[in-house]
Protein backbone atom coordinates (compact mmCIF):
# COMPACT_ATOMS: atom_id res chain seq x y z
CA UNK A 1 0.00 0.00 0.00
CA UNK A 2 1.25 3.49 -0.86
CA UNK A 3 2.04 5.74 2.11
CA UNK A 4 -0.47 8.56 2.65
CA UNK A 5 2.08 11.28 1.81
CA UNK A 6 2.80 9.58 -1.50
CA UNK A 7 -0.91 9.33 -2.28
CA UNK A 8 -1.35 13.02 -1.41
CA UNK A 9 1.50 13.97 -3.75
CA UNK A 10 0.04 11.73 -6.43
CA UNK A 11 -3.27 13.60 -6.15
CA UNK A 12 -1.50 16.93 -6.46
CA UNK A 13 0.20 15.73 -9.64
CA UNK A 14 -2.69 13.84 -11.22
CA UNK A 15 -5.44 16.41 -10.95
CA UNK A 16 -3.74 19.28 -12.84
CA UNK A 17 -2.32 16.90 -15.46
CA UNK A 18 -5.73 15.32 -16.08
CA UNK A 19 -7.52 18.68 -16.05
CA UNK A 20 -5.19 20.12 -18.69
CA UNK A 21 -5.59 17.14 -21.03
CA UNK A 22 -9.38 17.08 -20.51
CA UNK A 23 -9.52 20.81 -21.29
CA UNK A 24 -7.62 20.25 -24.53
CA UNK A 25 -9.85 17.33 -25.51
CA UNK A 26 -12.90 19.47 -24.75
CA UNK A 27 -11.86 22.37 -27.01
CA UNK A 28 -9.52 21.01 -29.65
CA UNK A 29 -10.20 19.03 -32.80
CA UNK A 30 -8.29 16.60 -34.98
CA UNK A 31 -4.81 15.43 -34.08
CA UNK A 32 -4.49 17.77 -31.10
CA UNK A 33 -7.68 16.35 -29.62
CA UNK A 34 -6.52 12.77 -30.21
CA UNK A 35 -3.15 13.50 -28.58
CA UNK A 36 -4.82 14.99 -25.53
CA UNK A 37 -7.13 11.95 -25.22
CA UNK A 38 -4.10 9.63 -25.36
CA UNK A 39 -2.30 11.72 -22.73
CA UNK A 40 -5.39 11.74 -20.54
CA UNK A 41 -5.61 7.97 -20.80
CA UNK A 42 -2.03 7.69 -19.53
CA UNK A 43 -3.13 9.65 -16.46
CA UNK A 44 -6.28 7.54 -16.07
CA UNK A 45 -4.19 4.37 -16.19
CA UNK A 46 -2.03 5.68 -13.35
CA UNK A 47 -5.15 6.50 -11.31
CA UNK A 48 -6.62 3.08 -12.09
CA UNK A 49 -3.47 1.35 -10.87
CA UNK A 50 -3.54 3.31 -7.60
CA UNK A 51 -7.13 2.17 -6.97
CA UNK A 52 -6.53 -1.55 -7.42
CA UNK A 53 -7.85 -3.40 -4.37
CA UNK A 54 -9.22 -0.24 -2.74
CA UNK A 55 -12.60 1.48 -2.67
CA UNK A 56 -10.99 4.91 -2.46
CA UNK A 57 -7.40 6.08 -2.76
CA UNK A 58 -6.94 5.85 1.03
CA UNK A 59 -8.88 2.62 1.40
CA UNK A 60 -12.46 2.58 2.70
CA UNK A 61 -12.88 6.32 3.18
CA UNK A 62 -12.64 9.38 0.97
CA UNK A 63 -9.34 11.20 1.42
CA UNK A 64 -7.41 14.07 -0.08
CA UNK A 65 -6.63 12.36 -3.37
CA UNK A 66 -10.27 11.38 -3.89
CA UNK A 67 -11.25 15.02 -3.48
CA UNK A 68 -8.38 16.28 -5.64
CA UNK A 69 -9.39 14.10 -8.59
CA UNK A 70 -13.07 13.90 -7.67
CA UNK A 71 -14.05 16.36 -10.38
CA UNK A 72 -13.42 13.60 -12.91
CA UNK A 73 -16.11 11.39 -11.40
CA UNK A 74 -18.83 13.74 -12.64
CA UNK A 75 -17.39 16.41 -14.91
CA UNK A 76 -15.21 14.23 -17.17
CA UNK A 77 -18.18 12.19 -18.39
CA UNK A 78 -20.13 15.36 -19.14
CA UNK A 79 -17.16 16.84 -21.01
CA UNK A 80 -16.84 13.63 -23.04
CA UNK A 81 -20.55 13.74 -23.90
CA UNK A 82 -20.60 17.41 -24.91
CA UNK A 83 -17.32 17.45 -26.86
CA UNK A 84 -17.74 14.04 -28.49
CA UNK A 85 -14.73 12.19 -27.18
CA UNK A 86 -14.17 9.14 -24.98
CA UNK A 87 -11.12 8.82 -22.78
CA UNK A 88 -12.50 6.90 -19.84
CA UNK A 89 -13.30 3.32 -20.83
CA UNK A 90 -14.57 0.97 -18.12
CA UNK A 91 -12.84 -1.99 -19.77
CA UNK A 92 -9.47 -0.20 -19.80
CA UNK A 93 -9.80 1.35 -16.34
CA UNK A 94 -12.04 -0.94 -14.27
CA UNK A 95 -10.80 0.26 -10.86
CA UNK A 96 -11.28 3.89 -11.83
CA UNK A 97 -14.78 3.12 -13.17
CA UNK A 98 -15.72 1.44 -9.89
CA UNK A 99 -14.24 4.36 -7.95
CA UNK A 100 -16.43 6.79 -9.92
CA UNK A 101 -19.55 4.84 -8.95
CA UNK A 102 -18.50 4.60 -5.31
CA UNK A 103 -17.45 8.26 -5.13
CA UNK A 104 -20.69 9.53 -6.66
CA UNK A 105 -22.75 7.44 -4.22
CA UNK A 106 -21.17 9.04 -1.15
CA UNK A 107 -23.92 11.18 0.43
CA UNK A 108 -21.78 14.32 0.80
CA UNK A 109 -20.92 14.15 -2.92
CA UNK A 110 -24.27 12.95 -4.27
CA UNK A 111 -26.28 15.59 -2.39
CA UNK A 112 -24.16 18.47 -3.66
CA UNK A 113 -23.93 17.83 -7.39
CA UNK A 114 -26.12 19.56 -9.98
CA UNK A 115 -28.31 17.42 -12.21
CA UNK A 116 -26.72 15.79 -15.22
CA UNK A 117 -29.03 17.70 -17.58
CA UNK A 118 -28.17 21.12 -16.10
CA UNK A 119 -24.49 20.29 -16.24
CA UNK A 120 -24.66 19.19 -19.89
CA UNK A 121 -26.51 22.43 -20.77
CA UNK A 122 -23.86 24.47 -18.94
CA UNK A 123 -20.97 22.65 -20.64
CA UNK A 124 -22.56 23.10 -24.08
CA UNK A 125 -22.96 26.84 -23.52
CA UNK A 126 -19.46 27.08 -22.04
CA UNK A 127 -17.93 25.30 -25.02
CA UNK A 128 -19.80 27.50 -27.51
CA UNK A 129 -18.65 30.65 -25.72
CA UNK A 130 -15.04 29.47 -25.47
CA UNK A 131 -14.63 27.90 -28.85
CA UNK A 132 -11.44 26.35 -30.19
CA UNK A 133 -9.85 29.74 -30.81
CA UNK A 134 -9.76 30.56 -27.10
CA UNK A 135 -7.87 27.34 -26.35
CA UNK A 136 -4.61 28.85 -27.56
CA UNK A 137 -4.99 31.98 -25.44
CA UNK A 138 -3.59 31.80 -21.93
Amino acid sequence: MVASNEVRLFGMWASPACREEARKAFYMEGEEKENSIENLQVQLKALDEQLEGKKFFYGDHIGYTDLAVGWMAFWLGVAEEVAGFKANHEAKFPHFARWIKDFLQEPVIKENLPTHEKTVDFFRAFRQLGGCGKMNQK
